[in-house]
């Protein structure tokens, strides 16, 4: 259910007027690859500001990555509720305040913070979204998450994804390419199972134990090759208990002292191996060999479902559900046997065609919608309930 302090902002944000060119910013982690994408294109006519969920670790983050002075308020705080409803637009990957209409002569817009693989939203029993403006990547991925949602699909546009420019050009890329070498990286990130504020709870095969097993097991086929293992916990899990002596972190607070993001380390990576996370999609970009490893997927489509089945035949990779596999597979993988290629092409085809201007667009949907909104001389009151359901006749 929607907190109740949710309607009491949206009926400040009623009465408070906007301040023009003023965008309210916020994601999760603070500062993630969406945003950092967003800011890099900011039009000259926007004045920014980041809402953060912990404003001391965001204002090391853009010390750490050496990112342009912005301003930044705490999401908690009374400046920084002010700050949002203040804001001409309102961008977040994850929705902010309930993720509701806004008030007149204001918008709401998403990124979001991925695309296929496991099913949220209404899928999975939680209310609808309200945006005014959605970006998704394919006509494929604006017909799910108009069901997500459960948004209308004119506020739906397909152009593209704006953090998967930061796998074709970042501006860390030399940084993360001094720090590989001539190493080879491996990315191990899966999404998670039990989690440390989410109601999911997977009684699977993949438990914290095995799975610990299975990458020490992963990290000796990885170091036999001459290459490094990273594992990249999903900010919501449980934290691991033990790892391989060699393999290394990739939190965010790791690679924040290495000075990269987690799609810096994404675009120098040889070979990615994760599951049911969405992170695989945005990899397609690049054109490189993924794994997913899933001891659970029986257990993980009853408890949460999945949003490509079957997924075993959209997986651009093998789908492996044992250690064994896992090892076998990633050993052919680097001694350079990659079955999958053709598979892999396919599937980018039709889930991640290349779109490097998307953080752009982004902006110009954003700024259009802000010329629209005036020629009708003020926005139209909020529905009676809440998060706009999809008009059939518009479909």
């Amino acid at each position: 259910m929607v907190n109740a302090s949710h309607w009491v902002v949206q009926g400040l944000d009623y009465l408070i007027p906007p301040r023009r060119g003023l965008v309210a910013c916020h994601s999760s982690p603070d500062f993630d690859d969406m945003i950092l994408a967003l800011l890099a294109e900011t039009p000259a006519t926007c004045s920014i500001a980041v809402l953060a969920d912990d404003k001391p670790r965001a204002l090391r983050r853009m010390r750490d990555l050496q990112l342009p002075p912005v301003h930044v308020q705490s999401k908690r705080s009374l400046r920084g509720l002010f700050t949002y409803l203040r804001s001409e637009h309102s961008v977040s990957t994850h929705g902010l305040f309930g993720a509701r209409r806004r008030g007149r002569r204001k918008s709401s817009s998403t990124p979001w913070h991925g695309e296929f693989s496991k099913q949220i939203g209404t899928l999975i029993g939680q209310p609808g979204k309200y945006f005014d403006i959605a970006v998704v990547s394919t006509p494929q991925s604006k017909f799910q998450r108009s069901t997500e949602f459960a948004l209308a699909p004119q506020h739906i546009h397909v152009v593209g994804t704006p953090r998967q420019s930061t796998l074709a050009h970042g501006p860390r890329a030399d940084r993360a390419a001094r720090l590989k070498g001539r190493d080879r990286w491996l990315l191990f990130a899966p999404t998670y199972r039990q989690s440390k504020g989410s109601a999911l709870d997977v009684d699977s095969a993949l438990s914290m134990e095995y799975q610990e097993e299975s990458l020490g097991r992963l990290d000796q086929v990885v170091r036999s090759t001459g290459g490094t293992l990273w594992v990249r916990p999903h900010p919501v899990a449980e934290p691991y208990s033990s790892l391989p002596p060699t393999a290394r972190m990739a939190t965010d607070d790791d690679l924040q002292r290495l000075g990269l993001t987690l799609y810096d380390m994404l675009g120098a990576t040889d070979l990615l191996i994760t599951d049911y996370s969405s992170i695989w999609i945005d990899f397609l970009a690049k054109d490189r060999p993924v794994i997913a490893f899933c001891p659970d997927i029986e257990d993980y489509r009853d408890a949460r479902g999945l949003a490509l089945e079957p997924y075993e035949a959209w997986f651009p990779g093998p789908v492996v559900t044992s250690a064994d596999e896992l090892c076998a597979e990633t050993a052919r993988l680097l001694e350079g046997h990659d079955d999958h290629r053709s598979k892999r092409s396919w599937v980018r085809s039709v889930l991640c065609p290349d779109r490097p201007e998307a953080a752009r667009a982004y902006w110009s949907l954003l700024l259009d919608d802000r010329t629209a909104r005036r020629r009708r001389r003020g926005g139209t009151p909020p529905p009676a309930s809440g998060a706009g359901r999809p008009d059939p006749s518009a479909v």
